[in-house]
């Protein structure tokens, strides 16, 4: 995972870039670290566990989610990823 990060955020290089909706060349992602209140909001949200990813993820990477849905499934797995180290499980 090509990743680089600061105290709060981490920058993932996407391994297949896209064009999101508005025709914009997405090549990397900035994950914010996440807060006590957008997993709140993620729960709160549905109880899909899927729709639930798609809140969080949206929020921490200011992408709407319709733009997330255009993710590779491997660069998708780099940011469940980087979520899950933020998170302290990254074992």
């Amino acid at each position: 995972m090509a990743t680089a990060s600061t105290a709060s955020t981490t920058e993932i290089t996407l391994k297949h870039p896209f064009a999101n909706a508005a025709g914009t060349q997405i090549t990397a992602l900035i994950v914010r670290r996440p807060t006590r209140k957008d997993l709140k909001l993620a729960q709160k949200s549905s109880k899909d566990e899927v729709e639930m990813e798609d809140l969080l993820f949206s929020r921490l990477t200011g992408l709407p989610i319709e733009d997330l849905d255009m993710l590779d499934v491997e660069d998708n797995r780099q940011l469940v990823d980087c979520f899950l180290k933020m998170r302290g499980d990254d074992s």
